[in-house]
Order: C-alpha cells, then structure tokens, then sequence
C-alpha cells in the first residue's frame, strides 16, 4: 500500500511586502503554505499579528490597516506554520496647503529673518502628513531655504513661492518688504539752469525753415539706406555735409585722394580743387558765406539751388549741379565756395533740426565742431563735420560726447578715444576720411565750449556763448574771457533734455511726482510702466503700486521724443489696495504694475 501526506514546509506571502500610502488603507493578507517540493498545501491565512502596531495593526484575523509611516513586519500562519511579510507605510500628499502666517499681506520683515508659514499637506484618506514641504522654486528670489521650515527672507519684491510634497505642488503669492515704500530715480534731467546768460535754448524744430528742409533729410537718409537709430541717422547727415560743403583745408581731401570723387566736376581731381586754395581764396570764401553762413536755410539755397517751398523743388541757380537724389556735383571748380568748420557745423545743425535732433555749435582750440543729441542714449555726441567722424571709447565701443574727451584730454587718456566713420551713399559708398581733430592737436581739447542760446533769432550770429569750467581755460584768450563767456558746469553745457522730477511726495498712501521738463518747445508728458505702451500723463502724475519700472518722456509741438526719465518703483500694496477706502481718495488714480 502506498500512503501521501503533505507536510508544509514554509509560507509564501503574496504580495511578501505589503504597501500603504495612505493611513486607514486596510489590507488582506493572502498566502500559501508549501510542501518541500513547491507545491501547495491546503489551507488559508488563519492568523495575522504585526510587529509594530503604530506602523500597521489589524482589523480582524487576517487584515491589516496603516497607522503611521515606517517599515515593519506582521507574522502569519498558514496550515498551522509561520511566515512574515514587510509592512511598508509611507504616507504620499494628495494635498498641499501653505501660507504665509505674518499678519499683515505684505512681510515687513529684515532681511535673514525666517518668514512665518503655515504648512499643511494630507494623504488621499485625509489624513496629516507630518513632514515638512520642500521650497523647491521662487519666481524672484525673495525667499531662500530648503523647506517651509526654514525659510527666509531675502530681499524685497512681489514673489511667488512654490512648495512641492511628492507630486503635489503649491504656489504661493507674497509680497516681501525688507525696506520702506521708495521711488529711485535711475536716469532723469537736470531743471534748466535759471541764468539766462548760461540757459540752453534749442532749436524750434516745428520752425518753418527747418520743416521745408524735411524732404531732403528724408533724401539723404535714404541714399544712407535709411538707418533707424538716431545716432546713425545723425551719422549720415554729417557724413553729406562733409561730403557736400567742403572743407578748404588740403589736410581734409590730400592731392591724390580718390575719396569722394563724386562731388568734384566730371574729370576733375583733388590736386585741382586744392590748386586754388590760397590767402586769397580763403578771404573770398569767408566773405561770400560771411552774411548767411548761421542760416542753415539759406546756405543750403546758395549751395544747391533756391528751394519752392510750395513744391519743394529747387532752382538750378546754386553753386552745385543736382545729379539724382541728394547726389550734387560742383558746377565748376571755379565758382565753388568752401566752407569754414564753423559754417558746416551751423549747416549739420539745421538738418540735424529738420530730423527732430538738436545741435550745437562747439568750441575749442582752433575748430569749431559739433554735438547732437541723441535721445536713446540720453546724452550728446560728439560730431566732427569738418573731419567727418566721431569717437568711440577703445575699450566699451560706446560713442563719446565731448565731456567724454574733454576729460580723457585732462587725464591724458585721450588715447582711447577712436575715430569712427560711415560708409557713404549709395552713389559714392567709400569711406570719407582719414584724419582727426586729434591729428594736428595729439594733446586732444583743452577746454570746450558751446554756443548754448541764441539771444536775438532774427540775428544769426548773436547768441550766448560758454565755457566748461577747467583750469587750462585760463591759458586761451579770448575762451578765458568770463565776461564775454561765463564758465560753467559740465551739466549746465551739456544738459540733459528730458524729463525733470520734482516734489515727490505720499498723497493718500500713493506716490504723486510734478513733471518739469527741458526739452525745447515741450508740448505734453508721456509715460510707460514695464516697458508697456506710451500714454499721456499730466504734469502731477500718481506712480503705480507694486514694484516696476516707469519712464517718462517729453514730446515737443512736432512729436519728436525727448531722453526717457526712468523710475525704479516699489509701493507694495495688499491686492485690494486699489479697491478699498474713500472712492474720491487719489490712490484711486493708481494702478497696479502688470
């Protein structure tokens, strides 16, 4: 006879780790016992006790429920032997709430101080997880640490805090003060000065003169293919004033020149242009462009024809033979008039005008040349008509205004200053020129002046002339004359034309500021928030909340654009701030920074 018993030998749990992510999950235990050879042997579970019943316990004989996060074990038995499986509880955030427990919306608190939160994230069952949030980003940086419980302030700014548990995120918004309510002024103008001997007055650009004249700037930026910066666009006319009323120096145009052959008659060449340079030519020139030369206006006339206002062609009665576009040739060698450095820079003045830029007329050692002001880089540059460039800086590439190299001349650092240059127009595109101002003067400028106001309009050549205050000045005669040409501050030569802040002061918890303004013949202000759209504002103007950037600009009766003033502001408000209070109260006025 045979007789088969099977003996178990061991249990085999199934899963043999049982998992949980989330307290009061409950769990059955399943498993088989075994005989030695694998195969299974009648019977179930008929018992389950855990090791650790903070960890897991049971709800009956053979289930298991979690009841804190960590790793245990719980025995079995099957068929009348024992086994164990792994008890594994760690909890997984089905929610996440934190917020920030300061008091007030915005946290006035020192920066390195912890900010206040209250963190609280839960399992799918609704029950608190104990382990903190992890900090894992901020939009500004106004917050640092590793978690909600240790996070602190920074600097200050409008933030957004994002906290993570697992694959749980929350954002939270904040508002962090480390400093007072301010407004920093970063770049703005200087009020006038109040002296009118040392008042800079420019240029009426909606003057009827200058206005005629726009038609040929539009020419003659468009045979310099039109650029868009205003610092090239004044390149270019400078470039056809140089080209076009020429210099009567031979340093200017050498005798072998090949450079802006253009302008001299069909077969003629430097060496015969230069040929009748003399005493005597010189006096003739002075003499003819003496009367008329600080008219823009009527200079252009002489050299290219009497303009028709009303059609806005010229007569073929000038000194030069129109060949297309602003392309003009002498008529003759002969009859042709040169010009001084001071009538070119009168004459790049007047179309720099026509182009809605303002001039002036420097002075220093033995030349007369010039600066125009370029609103973008909210400063002047320096424009030499007469050797038809301007300076960069050797390291930065920046153009220099003639502050710029009148210190770099004080400092013996006038080496940096390199000259610049444009191509030509499209009929003559070579390159104009070679020498520099620097050139006969390697020392660079002495002392600098400009003509900074006309005293009577109907009088060209009257007007108000100054002199920066430096100590060389007092080795020139007639510039160290104070009567004749008061000294004056680099600022007060060189103004800034733009946008004047004054009397800043909190109305009705808001920021309110008074506009003044330096730029010629202004008209209305303009402003804009975070690089957005220009919009007119009054001269007293509200400041929005919140933490942005705000520039403000002049525009004048002909819709040319000054310098932009620009404002760092920072008035944290809560976000009912512009919704709470009395309706009629200013900060009504205010808006938030986008």
């Amino acid at each position: 006879s045979l007789r088969i018993a099977q003996r178990p030998v061991r249990v085999v749990a199934s899963p043999d780790t049982i998992r949980f992510d989330a307290f009061g999950d409950v769990r059955t235990v399943t498993a088989v016992a075994q005989d030695s050879l694998g195969s299974a042997v009648a019977g179930a579970v008929t018992s389950v006790i855990p090791s650790d019943a903070a960890v897991a316990d049971t709800s009956d004989a053979v289930t298991l429920v979690a009841r804190g996060n960590g790793v245990s074990s719980a025995d079995i038995t099957v068929a009348g032997i024992a086994g164990r499986v792994v008890v594994v509880v760690n909890q997984v955030a089905a929610s996440l709430n934190v917020a920030v427990t300061f008091g007030n919306p915005i946290v006035t608190l020192p920066a390195g101080s912890s900010l206040p939160l209250s963190c609280a994230a839960a399992d799918r069952n609704g029950y608190p997880i104990a382990r903190g949030a992890a900090l894992v980003r901020t939009v500004k940086g106004t917050v640092a640490g590793a978690g909600c419980a240790d996070a602190t302030v920074q600097h200050s700014g409008y933030d957004t805090l994002v906290f993570a548990m697992g694959a749980v995120q929350t954002r939270v918004p904040v508002i962090v003060a480390t400093w007072p309510d301010s407004v920093a002024v970063l770049v703005a103008a200087w009020p006038l000065a109040t002296d009118d001997r040392i008042r800079f007055v420019g240029e009426n650009l909606a003057n009827p003169s200058i206005v005629a004249l726009r038609p040929l700037v539009a020419d003659i930026l468009a045979d310099y293919g039109n650029p868009t910066s205003n610092l090239e666009r004044a390149r270019a006319i400078r470039d056809w004033v140089a080209r076009t009323a020429i210099y009567s120096q031979t340093f200017a145009h050498s005798d072998n020149s090949t450079t802006n052959l253009s302008v001299l008659p069909l077969g003629k060449t430097w060496a015969d242009a230069n040929a009748m340079l003399s005493q005597e030519e010189w006096d003739r020139d002075v003499a003819y462009w003496g009367d008329i030369a600080a008219n823009g206006y009527a200079v252009l006339d002489r050299l290219l024809g009497t303009l028709d206002t009303a059609t806005g062609l010229r007569a073929d009665d000038g000194m030069m033979v129109r060949v297309a576009g602003t392309h003009y040739r002498m008529r003759d060698i002969e009859s042709y008039r040169f010009f001084l450095c001071t009538y070119q820079t009168i004459l790049a003045n007047t179309l720099w005008a026509a182009a809605g830029l303002h001039g002036l007329q420097l002075w220093t050692y033995s030349h007369d040349p010039a600066a125009v002001f370029i609103p973008e880089l909210d400063r002047w540059v320096y424009e030499d008509i007469s050797f038809n460039n301007d300076f960069v800086d050797g390291t930065t590439g920046e153009p220099l205004s003639p502050v710029d190299l009148l210190d770099m001349s004080m400092n013996g650092a006038i080496g940096r200053a390199r000259p610049s240059r444009i191509s030509g127009p499209n009929y003559d595109p070579q390159v104009y020129g070679q020498l520099t101002y620097l050139s006969a003067f390697p020392q660079g400028f002495p002392f600098l002046g400009d003509l900074i106001a006309r005293v009577d309009l109907s009088n060209a050549w009257s007007g108000h002339r100054v002199q920066i205050d430096v100590p060389a000045l007092a080795n020139y005669s007639p510039a160290n004359d104070q009567t004749l040409y008061p000294r004056v501050s680099r600022q007060e030569a060189f103004p800034t034309l733009g946008v004047v802040v004054t009397n800043l002061q909190v109305v009705d918890s808001v920021f309110v500021l008074h506009l003044g303004s330096s730029y010629p013949n202004h008209l209305r202000f303009e402003r804009r928030v975070q690089g957005g759209q220009w919009e007119t504002v009054s001269t007293d103007d509200v400041l929005p909340i919140g933490a942005c950037v705000v520039e403000y600009r002049s525009i004048d009766n002909l819709g040319t654009v000054s310098a932009t003033t620009t404002l760092d502001v920072w008035v944290p408000r809560p976000d009912d701030f512009l919704e709470s209070g009395d309706p009629t109260g200013l900060h009504r006025q205010a808006r938030a920074c986008s």
